[in-house]
């Protein structure tokens, strides 16, 4: 398909206008006084009096249209290099609150690269991730490492052991996470060590009943295997900072070939940075506060996801964009995955929710691979998330009885899960079953 048709619908949709529904109308009154800040955002989704949209009321973007169109006609460079570009600059620098300091060679520089995924085996199951620098495809993987050591079939779901188990897994591979993740083309990552199989032994040690380990749990020391240009003594303060939210839209797709798609997208904020291209209908995204707040520890240790104005070679990219330069990336927590048994398609599943996007979608794939729930079940039940802390359960798990046999193992217990798993799972007789998240009233179509 051209670019031409691919955009068409999204053409069609930002001219003849979208109806607001309560969700959406909730979400704009929650943020109406950072909307309020910024003009050209405040004219889209707020009335002539400075009020949110009401539910029903049917938003029509023509700038964003026309943007769409001049795309479609003159190619992706004008997003980057042509006028788009000059309008997107022009807003950050003048924004009329926290101007930013983007320059046209930002945008002009700026590559999205293919990299070589992340992978691991779990009881049979070949499980693909994204690589650095998100830190949800190798965490993930991590935690599936982990557990394949637990004798799951044993464990009742929902049971106190059960619970504790994934609790504690999620707190270790967490660790690392918080130790040793960031942009790889700027800073060492040692995934093949991480996700080494002899090194998920060491760290299941940490685990030795079901009593809540200690948290925070300190990093381990992964081998180093094949880490080419790596410096092993390179040593990086924890960042314990995690101000990823939650504003992030994942979809799972499988076409009639087999295909898979699993795709997460995110501007990190809900409304992202709030600041609208005057004139181009589009909101500009909020991802440079997924780095850290602080550049060095008490101690002068360098922080792996800290910020940098210089730009190094993208050494994780395959194909040309490795012999170019970019700036350092974010880390995000999106964790979009791809599985396959015997060598077949076998489920995509992905999830929004910020760093606890990874123990979503590792709950799924728990709750479809130990437990044989059905796409939809699996989906639709309670979650267990820790990130090297206390606990969240969904309100459905927060029983007195379960709650308090958490509490005499040493954890700290609260509710307050979202997130909005979808997935796609090829069933063994052949044919597809969707599941979209209850949380966000989803609903898994088929074409």
């Amino acid at each position: 398909m051209s670019l031409e048709e691919v955009l068409q619908p999204a053409i069609d949709l930002a001219r003849d206008g979208y109806t607001i529904d309560s969700y959406f109308s909730e979400q704009i009154a929650d943020n109406a006084e950072r909307i309020a800040m910024f003009p050209a955002t405040a004219a889209l989704y707020l009335d002539p009096d400075g009020n949110p949209w009401p539910e029903g009321t049917v938003i029509v973007n023509d700038d964003l249209a026309n943007t769409f169109e001049l795309i479609a006609s003159d190619g992706i460079s004008v997003f980057y290099e042509g006028e788009i570009a000059a309008d997107i600059v022009d807003a950050v620098q003048n924004a009329p609150v926290n101007p930013g300091m983007m320059e046209l060679n930002d945008l002009a520089n700026y590559r999205a690269v293919r990299r070589q995924p992340v992978t691991t085996n779990y009881r049979g199951y070949d499980v693909y991730g994204m690589n650095m620098p998100t830190s949800g495809g190798t965490t993930l993987m991590m935690m599936l490492n982990l557990l394949e050591g637990f004798d799951m079939e044993n464990m009742e779901w929902g049971s106190l052991d059960m619970v504790s188990t994934l609790a504690n897994v999620q707190n270790v591979a967490f660790a690392d996470r918080n130790q040793y993740m960031a942009d790889a083309d700027f800073v060492d990552v040692n995934v093949d060590g991480l996700l080494d199989k002899a090194y998920a032994r060491e760290r299941r040690s940490l685990i030795q009943s079901f009593s809540a380990v200690s948290t925070p749990v300190d990093p381990g020391q992964p081998p180093v295997i094949e880490l080419e240009e790596a410096a092993e003594e390179t040593s990086y303060a924890i960042d314990w900072d995690d101000t990823e939210s939650t504003s992030t839209t994942h979809f799972s797709i499988v076409d009639k070939d087999r295909n898979m798609v699993s795709v997460t997208t995110t501007i990190e904020l809900l409304f992202g940075s709030a600041v609208l291209v005057p004139g181009r209908g589009f909101l500009l995204n909020n991802e440079l506060t997924d780095f850290s707040f602080a550049f060095e520890d008490e101690q002068g240790n360098s922080i792996a996801n800290a910020p940098t104005g210089e730009r190094a070679p993208r050494r994780t990219a395959l194909g040309e964009d490795a012999a170019t330069e970019g700036g350092k990336r974010p880390r995000s927590s999106m964790a979009p995955t791809l599985i396959l048994h015997n060598g077949t398609p076998f489920m995509a599943v992905g999830s929004p929710g910020g760093s606890r996007i990874i123990g979503y979608v590792f709950n799924v794939i728990v709750n479809v691979i130990d437990y044989e729930l059905d796409i939809q079940s699996a989906v639709n039940v309670p979650r267990i998330v820790a990130r090297n802390g206390g606990i969240t359960l969904d309100t459905e798990l927060f029983t007195l009885e379960l709650t308090g046999g958490l509490t005499a193992r040493g954890f700290s217990v609260s509710d307050g899960n979202t997130g909005s798993v979808q997935a796609v799972l090829v069933g063994p007789d052949g044919l597809l079953y969707g599941a979209a998240d209850p949380r966000r009233q989803g609903v898994a179509l088929g074409h």
